[in-house]
């Protein structure tokens, strides 16, 4: 392994980021081209037209049949390493077992098949676990110094994020406010390089469009403020019950005796169930929060659908399906934003904001409630609408979400998601793509 300094920035960094953010970009966008050429190849649109053209039963047994496939990839892609964003942690600080390609590469194809059957799971998950293997990959093989190849993994987890939502500068907070293991200082302009180029390549391969549309947003009065707590302080209190009955459940699920596959198929009947109550429910809840801004549903719908979203992903996550918890928070928090707007237009109707605006923001705060990352939440809003003129409210209502999840519940969403770390000398070099060639240093 060379001894490259720890200080400097060559035009070889420069490439490396480069071809980092751009292999984080195209497995991006080759998942979400197979997943819409499933739903071409059967004639529909999105998930939600391939639920509702189904039978109750079909409903179910489609859902069902997604959840066990996909538990069944996650438990092959195990056999060549553990996953999640605690382990990208790991991976970044040396303390925990390295990132394998290929296991990646099977979570992968296990979301896929899960979301193309409409389990409630997102795709943020397998899209960051390969662009930090990635990174690790491509640092060793251009036998970087440990600094270095840390860095790479930190920036193949912000390109991975950005190309999946289109959303660079969040990209960046998320590596920063989640995952830790490298000062701040010097990893954000390695990870602002990389985001670049994945979100540069992302636009040339897709439409650059944000993903639910451009919005003009206009706060002008500071009464609105008020819906906008409102909003913060109902996500901070959901998203800590969502965390519990994730975990709850999760620890029925490893205390449990019972067959993985036969987890897997009560979890995804479980999820198929309610998916098939309501069809909006399926999928990551891309569909479905563009169904929510394009005509707000009555109050008692908006709960059912906050209500079933919930529990659409507990019981898909508790089946063992591979995927993220990002966009599923996002439908909820608009539903919660938008319920918020249809009691202030009762209540308060001097202090509410417009109901999308309310939905923007609530999708911001349920993701902050849930990561405690309230800057990243922010900041992917504003991104995915590109309109910064909800700032005010959003840096409020993640503030106060942050703030209330934090006292009630310590951990965040990927708190679920860790294992006791492993030191390098304990890790079994079977687990792995990577194999360093020689004992890991730790540098400050």
């Amino acid at each position: 392994m060379s001894e490259e300094p720890v200080r400097g920035f060559s035009a070889r960094d420069v490439a490396l980021l480069g071809v980092v953010g751009a292999g984080a970009a195209l497995f991006a966008e080759g998942f979400r081209a197979a997943l819409h050429g499933l739903y071409r190849a059967l004639h529909r649109a999105t998930v939600i037209e391939l639920i509702e053209r189904l039978p109750l039963a079909g409903r179910v047994a489609l859902v069902a049949l997604g959840c066990l496939l996909g538990a069944a990839l996650a438990a092959a892609a195990s056999k060549r390493g553990r996953g999640g964003v605690p382990v990208i942690a790991e991976a970044i600080s040396f303390r925990g077992r390295a990132l394998s390609l290929r296991a990646a590469g099977w979570r992968a194809l296990g979301a896929l098949v899960a979301m193309a059957s409409g389990a409630a799971i997102g795709r943020e998950g397998p899209i960051i676990q390969f662009g930090a293997a990635l990174g690790l990959r491509v640092g060793s093989l251009a036998r970087l110094a440990d600094v270095r190849r840390r860095e790479l993994i930190a920036a193949g987890t912000a390109a991975g994020f950005a190309a999946a939502y289109n959303a660079p500068i969040a990209g960046v907070l998320f590596v920063i406010e989640v995952i830790a293991g490298l000062p701040a200082r010097m990893t954000v302009a390695r990870v602002g390089v990389a985001t670049v180029a994945g979100a540069t390549l992302a636009h040339g391969l897709s439409a650059d469009r944000p993903l639910y549309g451009a919005r003009t947003f206009v706060f002008d009065r500071s009464a609105e403020l008020l819906a906008y707590a409102v909003v913060g302080l109902s996500a901070g209190a959901l998203g800590v019950l969502f965390l519990r009955a994730l975990r709850r459940l999760h620890a029925r699920v490893e205390s449990s005796n019972a067959p993985r596959a036969a987890r897997a198929a009560l979890g995804g009947l479980a999820a198929g169930l309610v998916i098939a109550w309501q069809p909006t429910l399926a999928g990551n809840g891309h569909d479905g929060i563009l169904a929510q801004l394009a005509s707000a549903p009555p109050a008692w719908l908006l709960v059912a659908l906050l209500v079933g979203k919930g529990l659409a992903t507990v019981a898909t996550v508790g089946a063992g399906v591979p995927g993220g918890v990002f966009t599923p928070s996002m439908f909820m928090g608009a539903a919660l934003g938008l319920l918020v707007h249809r009691a202030g237009a009762l209540l308060l109707p001097w202090a509410v904001a417009s109901p999308a605006a309310l939905a923007f923001v609530g999708m911001a705060a349920m993701v902050a409630a849930t990561t405690h990352a309230p800057l990243t939440a922010a900041v992917l809003i504003i991104e995915l609408s590109r309109s910064s003129s909800l700032t005010l409210p959003l840096l409020l209502a993640t503030g106060l979400a942050s703030l209330v999840a934090r006292r009630f519940d310590a951990d965040n969403i990927y708190a679920l998601e860790a294992a006791p770390p492993v030191a390098p000398s304990e890790s079994d070099p079977s687990q792995s793509d990577y194999r360093p060639d020689q004992p890991v240093t730790h540098q400050p």
